[in-house]
């Protein structure tokens, strides 16, 4: 309670009630600020730093990156509501408003703080730090917030209401006073603006993703009940205009640099107004942030849990463990999580090696998309093909990823950086395969032909393979690097010698178009999946026809064989993932779930995790069970 002189009595601790403790929980922000405003109501104030405490702090130590100095931008972002609430009265909510001063306010901080150290480096050179992960990592938030505080209002609004402030379309909509009908279509538009602000700084992460990582990774704790308390004592002073920095120690309240601090902000910024901010932050950050999902195995802080797990903005991207199979003794692989693509289908998916990381193309787009399976979120965005990606494959022992598009040309990726560009097909390429080693490269494209491509040295076309009759829709290279089949719409298949060039062998025994193939990890099989619905299985050492494996009821769209050679998965226009014994050709199990056809399968030689892409629109990611292991 102030009195007339000035002098500040002593207040007790339940003179500030935690919000939902009574009905201001139920009071919209413009309610509270009312009652500040016409009746300096302490309860009303206590109740906005109580709502807005987490998103406030969040900000300024993610500007900061110093717990002390967030809590002084902190106390002087509400001394500056406290100062401009009679100019706010009547707006619904204080959201937006607030994180935007206190991103201002952050940066104000910053900048005194950078000076102080100039002047303290006159007297001692520190020595240089090497940058950490957590500190690259770090550098990325700032730049979020700041693209993202230079949206306009009617798009940063409800990004910050959902994303950061943790409601849903429906009560952001409300407080805004907007239909309820409206939100989605505001929150996509702002998305789309956030992202092409991001990549014009060269992070070509989604929007969606980044929030939600912002979100998720924020280093901010939760605001401590002294902080809260000592920043209302300070603003219902500071508001009466009878504070100053003669009475801060003995009243006990913010200290004299939170003082200075808001008299900075106010005189340099207006209300609702923007500043210029500076651009020195390094954006060449999307290498370092893939670097540490190799590092770490996941940048945002998640966990699976029973029940279903939706990812901020990353367009439904979730994860909900469940098991499957056919109800037999060997349930198969167990459902880890899906990925929600939501937008089209996907027709390629692959693993690196040690399964973190996971790239996906899908129809009508002309990038790759990264993923972490750990957390279901989409990581970055990998943009210059002109054309739809047909194919995604990555080395076999590595985390070079190779990217086939009907623009003709295959892109080599390393940590979200394209590496090269390798041209010379006449039409889209369909499909692409690296060796063991990750040396040499094939492609099979529309122009009936296969390249062999030596990436080692010179980056260019080894030998180019003819005598397809029809485009080469699969290709895969022998375990020793000897070797390339070829599998083509003209339903056949090719086996190569790759230092001549020459045709060894032509397998006729598909009726429809050949759509995969693969050799077996010792070599000594190759196995061809059609759309006539078999799989056929020939033996490499006199090119014999072994075995037909009959069960899809549809195309067989891809297969893949463990590492170990036991086991052999197969993708079909039937919805389902079927899982072969490779001793005897029986099925062993079924992986079922998808709603669509499925399109893709891969699987990361390390961890067994498997992925499957469908025309459902969903990545699903799978582990194997550990009765499936046991399979001889």
């Amino acid at each position: 309670m102030l009195m007339a002189t000035g002098r500040i009595t002593e207040m007790r601790e339940d003179a500030i009630p935690l919000l939902g403790s009574r009905s201001d929980a139920q009071l919209t922000d413009g309610h509270l600020l009312e009652l500040y405003v016409t009746h300096r109501d302490q309860t009303a104030f206590a109740a906005l730093v109580e709502r807005y405490s987490a998103l406030v702090l969040g900000v300024c130590e993610r500007v900061l990156r110093d717990r002390h100095l967030a809590e002084d931008a902190f106390q002087a972002t509400f001394l500056v509501l406290v100062r401009r609430a009679d100019s706010l009265d009547g707006q619904r909510s204080l959201c937006s408003w607030l994180y935007a001063v206190a991103y201002r306010t952050a940066l104000k901080a910053r900048a005194i703080a950078a000076r102080r150290r100039a002047r303290e480096r006159q007297v001692l050179d520190m020595p240089a730090v090497e940058p950490t992960e957590e500190a690259v990592w770090s550098d990325l938030k700032p730049v979020l917030d700041e693209e993202l505080n230079k949206l306009p209002a009617k798009y940063r609004a409800p990004l910050i209401l959902c994303c950061l402030h943790g409601k849903t379309h429906q009560q952001a909509a409300r407080e805004l006073g907007w239909p309820s009908g409206s939100m989605s279509r505001r929150m996509t538009r702002a998305r789309e603006l956030l992202r092409k602000r991001l990549t014009r700084r060269g992070i070509f992460l989604s929007a969606g993703v980044l929030v939600s990582l912002l979100f998720q990774r924020s280093s901010a704790t939760a605001a401590s009940a002294t902080l809260k308390e000592t920043t209302v004592k300070t603003a219902m002073a500071f508001g009466s205009g009878i504070l100053g920095a003669g009475i801060l120690g003995t009243a006990g309240l913010a200290s004299a640099d939170v003082i200075t601090l808001t008299h900075a902000v106010l005189k340099t910024t207006a209300v609702g107004t923007g500043v210029k901010l500076s651009a020195g932050l390094k954006t060449a950050i999307i290498v370092v942030l893939l670097g540490l999902i190799g590092l770490t195995g996941f940048i945002a802080v998640s966990f699976f849990i029973p029940g279903r797990l939706t990812f901020g903005l990353s367009s439904g991207a979730h994860c909900a463990p469940a098991s499957t199979g056919p109800g037999t003794p060997l349930a198969g692989w167990e459902l880890a999580g899906t990925l929600a693509e939501r937008r089209t289908e996907i027709v390629s998916v692959a693993l690196a090696a040690d399964g973190k990381l996971l790239a996906s193309s899908s129809t009508g787009e002309n990038f790759v998309r990264l993923w972490d399976p750990a957390t279901g979120l989409e990581m970055a965005q990998l943009q210059g093909h002109d054309g739809m990606v047909h194919t995604v494959t990555f080395t076999p022992a590595g985390r070079l990823l190779a990217s086939a598009s009907a623009d003709r040309t295959l892109k080599l990726w390393r940590e979200g950086r394209v590496l090269t560009t390798l041209e010379g097909h006449k039409g889209g390429v369909l499909s692409g395969a690296f060796s063991l080693d990750g040396k040499t490269l094939a492609s099979g494209s529309e122009d009936r032909t296969i390249k062999i491509w030596d990436l080692a040295a010179t980056r260019q076309v080894r030998k180019t393979l003819t005598g397809h009759e029809g485009p080469v829709s699969a290709v895969a290279i022998s375990p020793d690097g000897r070797t390339v089949a070829s599998g083509s719409q003209d339903g056949t298949v090719k086996i190569w010698d790759v230092s001549t060039g020459r045709a060894r062998f032509h397998l006729s025994q598909h009726s429809e178009p050949v759509t995969c193939l693969a050799f077996s990890p010792d070599g000594k099989n190759l196995v061809t999946g059609s759309a006539d619905h078999t799989v056929a299985l020939w033996d490499m050492s006199q090119y014999s026809l072994r075995a037909v494996l009959r069960g899809h009821v549809g195309s067989v769209n891809g297969l893949v064989f463990t590492p170990d050679a036991r086991l052999l998965i197969t993708a079909g226009q039937d919805k389902t993932v079927k899982v072969w014994s490779a001793a005897d050709l029986q099925e062993v199990a079924s992986l079922q779930g998808h709603s669509g056809s499925v399109n893709s399968v891969a699987l990361a030689r390390d961890t067994l995790a498997l992925a499957t892409g469908s025309s459902d629109q969903t990545i699903r990611v799978w582990r194997m069970d550990q009765r499936l292991k046991e399979v001889k």
